[in-house]
């Protein structure tokens, strides 16, 4: 992704995930055998302050965190080349 991507994108208020989340929220799955065969996502610390959230809550209930970083990528998507 471009750095000028990046900042149309950043401008429109979607913030990015951290490389270092997705490491962790890996080592979380490989090591807690309390979760084996669940998915998890990396999102923003705004959306999950660990940086990756477990997808198995994601049932589109209305106070669901996915629901916020979902309709942040929509309107971002939707004002992508607006401009």
């Amino acid at each position: 992704m471009t750095e000028e991507f990046q900042e149309m994108v950043a401008g429109r208020g979607l913030k990015f995930a951290g490389e270092a989340d997705a490491g962790a929220a890996v080592m979380r799955l490989a090591s807690d055998k309390s979760i084996n065969g669940r998915a998890c996502a990396n999102v923003a610390r705004n959306i999950a302050p660990q940086g990756f959230t477990d997808l198995l809550h994601d049932g589109n209930a209305q106070d669901d965190s996915l629901e916020l970083w979902r309709d942040m990528a929509a309107q971002a998507a939707l004002n992508i080349g607006k401009e």
